[in-house]
């Protein structure tokens, strides 16, 4: 393992353990076992780090699950296998939730202000999927593609973040199959 990934790696748990702001890059040198001035060589800020974390999580995820869709299965098949991936994701990788939760808390309204909104890989596929439904007829077409995936993600990451502290595990697939049915009823 290199000493980038030994950094990524260590910064990814203690991020997930105690936020953004409860962590020094000394702690993240010191549980790395790397020289802490290779931070500031291979990610310049601790922000810039962070945001190496996050895109290192969404390779991840791009990785095992998103790439794997297709649009050749039937609109609704394409949307069980959506769910089901995003949350069973989430549920095998829990670091990424306490990540994500840590995110929200600490990055109030005035900072979410001042950055610019750039798309993701996963938002442009996940957009282009939406695209190719909308042209075969499963999706209104005068539906943004955009907003489409901001509903359709705002949905699953509901599921995703508060699943196992509501439900019972015997009523996990109800409750998904009936996000997937009202996503569907609410894009025709």
């Amino acid at each position: 393992m290199t000493s980038k990934e030994k950094l990524l790696k260590a910064a990814r748990s203690l991020f997930s353990q105690r936020g953004f702001k409860g962590v020094t890059t000394q702690d993240i040198a010191s549980l790395s076992k790397v020289n802490h001035s290779l931070i500031f060589h291979y990610f310049k800020t601790k922000e810039n780090l962070w945001t190496a974390v996050k895109e290192d999580i969404e390779k991840e995820y791009m990785g095992k699950f998103s790439l794997s869709l297709s649009t050749k299965e039937p609109f609704d098949q394409f949307l069980k296998h959506l769910i089901h991936r995003y949350v069973s994701f989430y549920e095998k990788n829990p670091e990424i939730k306490q990540i994500l939760n840590w995110q929200q808390l600490e990055f109030n309204q005035e900072s979410r202000k001042n950055q610019e909104l750039s798309l993701s890989d996963e938002f442009i596929t996940m957009c282009n999927y939406f695209r190719e439904y909308q042209r075969q007829e499963h999706i209104d077409p005068t539906l943004d593609p955009r907003y489409i995936t901001f509903y359709v993600f705002s949905l699953m990451n509901t599921a995703a973040m508060t699943l196992d502290s509501f439900l019972p595990e015997t009523e996990r697939n109800t409750y998904l199959s009936f996000c997937k049915n009202r996503i569907k009823r609410g894009l025709r």
